[in-house]
């Protein structure tokens, strides 16, 4: 099978260049205990010392004085002209051969300087709506709490057509009894902080015709009637024209939905401004952790329009790349849906195409995550699979012959395992290519599959945040019981699959947990707690940290020749940290994507 080269081309050759090289240095001074003092970005300050303007070293390329410079920065100062790195060095070199009277000086204070982030994996359209203050908040509330906040919201919003909550835990007992409370007369629905279930009341599920479904998403009650849980997006599709702008907003996904109802869910006029606000500031908290790039896993053309609005309006701060989401009710139309990425897969740097994302199970917390045996607290299910194997192999194949790349969501081993069966089969039948395909979450992997995803070139694209830390959050008693003791080691197995030569990528899954990269990066290296003790340890080394939230993203996209390096010749997508190193507290103080400031702390 034809090799990827991503450790000869990318780790070798230096993918996150000498910066990680002491940053992981510096790491195990940090876990020695010796603290690195925060420092500050001075911003604005104007340059002077003009040095001569000759060759640049073995170049031969003659001076210019850049638009920006960052000095005094770990490891290195940087020089960026237009949405080019143009120079990397010393800050006496930088100051002296690429600081004029027009150059915007940055002083990085001894703080690290690096390549911009890369999140693997975010919901965008999710995230703006929850940053957007159209929702009600419902986080950790129990059943009365979370009827109490829609209740509250409602009456401070009287004139919404629909009362929407979002971040919900999982209320077993939950239904839509408790949503009648709340209304009778407007849709009501909640749904979990990761949007694999919501809950309807009543006068919704009339609506949209399931209060009488019969489906394994849409569980009944012993009155014979729907209980107002709807598990995964196939439960609560039929939702989306009741419930206003967030219908909008997450019906882009569902491609598999008539078209008339589609037609319904446009986002045009007063809508889409609207919608465009949210995206962008969205965007913008995004850039506020450091982060210039993206893998947005869900999304369809109508959601792609959206960021290439933004782009033409000079209003997206970062650079996206958007998986078009495939369902197995989207088989017979998926010609249609090939045809249109890979005429989008060659897109500028700031807007791209080209992936496949498909979902083959759900959640631990609903027995949907697809396992190879029993959940210990419900011996009837191992979950279900929502492709079968024939569809699944044959959507593959048809992204593999468009020359698409594909990411699957798995989180039981079931589901892990059945991805790298199908994606063994479609490399077997067709041509060796680099494909950089990628497996997602991995919650469960069964210990015979550990050594497959080094064999068959596939990506383990991971989420350390989570994972319970060690800063007083436990792992839920309920959550531990799904699992026999003996699986407990094969939870969260970062350390084992890349002890096993897997590539691993990181991100945050935004917004199911915050997209703060510091946090995940001390979470992969120090914070990470097991479900009991004496399990193994699963953190990982700091470089192998970083990298996977920088280079191999970019790797991923096939962008390795312009994205994840402080490099000259690659495009200016820079982070300055607080610290010469990430610790706790390290905080982001400048962000640059495409040569523009995006964030900046001061």
């Amino acid at each position: 099978m034809m090799k990827s080269g991503y450790r000869g081309s990318v780790l070798v050759a230096g993918c996150v260049t000498a910066a990680f090289l002491l940053i992981a240095c510096l790491a195990v001074a940090a876990t020695l205990g010796v603290q690195h003092q925060q420092r500050s970005v001075v911003l604005g300050a104007r340059g002077g010392d003009h040095g001569d303007h000759g060759d640049h070293g073995n170049h031969g390329n003659h001076y210019k004085y850049a638009d920006v410079a960052i000095l005094n920065g770990v490891p290195n100062s940087v020089a960026v002209r237009g949405n080019k790195i143009v120079a990397v060095g010393s800050a006496k070199s930088i100051r002296k051969h690429y600081v004029g009277d027009a150059t915007v000086v940055y002083d990085a204070g001894g703080g690290l300087v690096g390549p911009g982030f890369f999140d693997n994996h975010v919901h965008t359209m999710q995230g703006a709506l929850a940053l957007s203050g159209t929702l009600a908040y419902v986080y950790g509330a129990d059943e009365a709490g979370c009827v109490q906040i829609m209740l509250d919201f409602a009456a401070a919003h009287p004139d919404d057509a629909q009362v929407v909550a979002q971040y919900a835990f999982y209320l077993a007992n939950f239904t839509r009894h408790n949503l009648d409370l709340v209304s009778t007369t407007k849709p009501v629905v909640m749904f979990t902080y990761d949007l694999h279930q919501a809950w309807a009341n009543t006068y919704l599920l009339q609506l949209a015709g399931l209060l009488n479904a019969v489906s394994e998403y849409v569980p009944l009650g012993a009155d014979g009637l729907a209980t107002g849980q709807l598990y995964e997006v196939s439960g609560y599709a039929p939702l989306m024209p009741f419930i206003g702008e967030m219908g909008m907003m997450m019906a882009h996904k569902l491609m598999f939905l008539p078209e008339s109802l589609r037609a319904q869910l446009r986002m045009t006029g007063t809508a889409r401004q609207h919608i465009l606000n949210y995206l962008e500031d969205d965007l913008k908290y995004i850039a506020s952790k450091g982060i210039t790039s993206v893998h947005v896993m869900d999304g369809d053309w109508e959601q792609l329009s959206l960021y290439d609005q933004l782009e033409a309006e000079g209003r997206l701060p970062v650079r996206v790349s958007m998986a078009a989401s495939i369902y197995e009710p989207d088989l017979p139309n998926i010609d249609k849906v090939l045809i249109k990425n890979r005429t989008r897969a060659v897109r500028n740097p700031k807007v791209r195409s080209g992936t496949c994302k498909f979902w083959l199970d759900g959640v631990f917390d609903t027995h949907t995550a697809y396992t190879t045996e029993p959940y210990a607290d419900m011996p009837s299910t191992r979950g279900k699979p929502l492709w079968t194997m024939d569809n699944y192999v044959a959507a593959l194949r048809a992204c593999d012959d468009a020359g698409l790349r594909v990411a699957t969501h798995t989180i039981g081993d079931g589901a892990v395992r059945m991805a790298l069966d199908a994606y063994e089969q479609v490399f077997e039948e067709n041509d060796d290519r680099d494909r950089r395909w990628s497996v997602e979450h991995i919650e469960l992997v069964h210990p015979d599959d550990v050594p497959r995803f080094e064999d068959l070139e596939v990506v383990a694209s991971m989420q350390p945040m989570h994972a319970a830390q060690d800063n007083g959050a436990q792992w839920p008693a309920e959550y531990i019981a799904k699992f026999p003791a003996s699986r407990y080691d094969d939870t969260f197995a970062w350390r084992t699959l890349l002890d096993a030569g897997a590539t691993m990528a990181w991100s945050s899954d935004w917004p199911v947990v915050d997209v703060d990269v510091n946090i995940g990066v001390m979470q992969l290296t120090t914070h990470r707690q097991n479900f009991v003790a004496g399990l193994t340890d699963q953190r990982v080394d700091y470089e192998t940290a970083v990298d996977g939230y920088t280079a191999v993203p970019a790797w991923i996209g096939f962008a390795e020749d312009f994205l994840g390096r402080i490099e000259e010749g690659y495009l200016a997508d820079i982070v300055v940290l607080s610290n010469a190193t990430i610790v706790d507290g390290t905080e982001v103080v400048l962000t640059i994507c495409d040569g523009k400031v995006t964030y900046s702390k001061n």
